[in-house]
């Protein structure tokens, strides 16, 4: 052991106060006993993955006194999905010779394209609803 500690108590030396960054997030939220610690670290990783995912965000985290509500028997936004636009795109060209010497060309051409936004939000509503059953 190199932190002179026996290995079961190796976490109260990192106390779980692991930061989480860049786009894989990694590390680990390893506490033993420390459920407290636990939670917060776990929530820490879930907030730099909400933010290096685009689109993905967890507004609770954002804005603590969300969770407040809850008590009240209020609703809370818990995850929002907003990806990039989604286009479909479709386009046809026809072409013929009308006339030769000089040529004559005739071209048709036509598009179409659709582009689609949406949103994804859970809620705790739906949770509650289920519950109540």
């Amino acid at each position: 052991d190199a932190a002179g500690l026996p290995t079961s108590y190796r976490w109260l030396q990192s106390g779980c106060d692991t930061d989480f960054e860049g786009p894989d997030c990694a590390g680990s939220c390893i506490c033993t006993g420390q459920k407290a610690k636990k939670a917060k670290c776990l929530a820490r990783q879930l907030k730099c993955k909400g933010k290096n995912t685009e689109g993905l965000s967890f507004p609770f985290l954002n804005d603590t006194f969300q969770v407040l509500g809850l008590l009240n028997g209020g609703d809370i936004q818990i995850i929002e999905f907003h990806p990039p636009p989604l286009t479909l795109a479709f386009s046809v060209e026809w072409g013929t010779v009308l006339f030769t010497p000089p040529v004559v060309n005739l071209v048709v051409d036509f598009g179409v394209s659709v582009t689609i936004e949406y949103s994804l939000v859970l809620d705790s509503k739906g949770i509650r609803e289920a519950v109540m059953e």
